[in-house]
C-alpha cells in the first residue's frame, strides 16, 4: 500500500513540476516561490522523475513472488530447516559417542525429486557430528511419506514407517556403525525388535526424527531411544521470521525428546504422547 501512495504521488509531483517549468517564462520573479523555481528547472523535473522510477523499482522488487518464486523460496526454507535438523540431532549423538564411531543413516528413498532433501540432511550431519562421528553407511528405504499422503488413517501402517523385520536387517548388514540414524519413522511396536536392547545397553546410540511419537514414549523413556526429534504440535509458519537463525528455525519447527524430558513434555503437549507415559 505505501509504495502505491508514494508512486502517485511523485506522478502527481513530478506533472507538477513539469507544469510549474511550462509556466515560468510568463510569471513574473516576485510571483513565483523559490521552491516553485527550483521544482521548474530541468534538475527539480528529473529529481521528481527519478523518485518515481525509485519507487516502481522498489515496488517490483518488493512484491509478492509469483507462484513460481514462492514454490523456490519455500522449497529453500524446508531444505535449511531440514539441514538444521540433521545438524541438532547429530550434536545430541556426537555429544554421546566415542570419537571415531561408525554412523549408519536410514533415509527415505525419494527418487531422484528427493536428492536436495537427502544431501541436505546428510550436510547437517556431518556439521552436527563435526568429526566425532562419520557417516559411514547409508541406507535408503522405500516407504510412503506421510506428509504426501492424503488420508494417512486409511493407509497400512507398514507403508508408512519402518518395519522392525526392515529394522533389524538392515542392522545386521551394517553391525560395525555403533551409532543409527533413522529419518524414517519406527514401528509402534519397535520395542519388539533387537535395536531397543541394544541402545538401552549403551551398545549402539540410535537418533530418530520421526512425525508420529505418539506410541513412543515409553521406549524414550527407557533409553531405548537415545534422542527423537519431532515436528513442534504448536508450530505455524506465519510465526517464523523469514530472516530467522538456526536456533530459531529449530527451536519453533522441532522438539528434542530424551530420557530426561519426555515426561515434561508429555505433560506440556498432551496429545504428543499416548497415556502411559504422562506423568499422572
Amino acid at each position: 500500500m505505501f509504495w502505491y501512495i508514494f508512486i502517485f504521488a511523485g506522478i502527481a509531483v513530478m506533472i507538477f513540476a513539469y507544469r510549474t517549468k511550462k509556466s515560468l517564462g510568463r510569471l513574473g520573479r516576485k510571483e513565483v516561490s523559490t521552491f516553485r523555481r527550483f521544482l521548474g528547472t530541468d534538475c527539480g523535473v528529473n529529481i521528481c522523475a527519478s523518485a518515481v522510477l525509485a519507487g516502481i523499482v522498489f515496488f517490483i522488487l518488493n512484491a509478492d513472488p509469483g507462484p513460481k518464486k514462492l514454490k523456490e523460496l519455500q522449497l529453500r526454507q524446508e531444505l535449511e530447516a531440514q539441514q538444521i535438523m540433521a545438524e541438532k540431532l547429530a550434536r545430541h549423538l556426537a555429544a554421546k559417542a566415542k570419537r571415531g564411531s561408525k554412523a549408519l543413516v536410514i533415509i527415505r528413498d525419494m527418487g531422484p525429486s528427493g536428492r536436495p532433501y537427502r544431501e541436505a540432511l546428510l550436510k547437517g550431519l556431518r556439521q552436527g557430528f563435526d568429526g566425532k562421528v562419520r557417516v559411514a553407511r547409508t541406507e535408503s528405504v522405500k516407504v510412503a511419506d506421510p506428509n504426501s499422503v492424503e488420508d494417512p488413517g486409511g493407509v497400512v501402517l507398514e507403508r508408512l514407517y519402518l518395519q522392525n523385520d526392515q529394522l533389524d536387517d538392515i542392522i545386521k548388514r551394517h553391525r560395525d556403525c555403533q551409532v543409527v540414524v533413522s529419518f524414517i519413522g519406527v514401528a509402534n511396536n519397535y520395542q519388539e525388535s533387537n535395536l531397543p536392547k541394544k541402545v538401552s545397553d549403551g551398545k549402539t546410540l540410535f537418533g530418530l526424527y520421526t512425525n508420529n511419537v505418539y506410541l513412543l514414549g515409553p521406549a524414550i523413556a527407557r533409553a531405548e531411544i537415545t534422542v527423537c526429534v519431532v515436528p513442534h504440535p504448536l508450530f505455524r509458519w506465519e510465526d517464523l521470521e523469514p530472516k530467522s537463525d538456526a536456533d530459531t528455525i529449530f527451536t519453533k519447527r522441532y522438539l528434542v525428546v530424551t530420557q530426561q524430558n519426555v515426561r515434561q513434555l508429555a505433560g506440556k503437549h498432551r496429545k504428543l504422547f499416548f497415556l502411559t507415559v504422562r506423568p499422572y
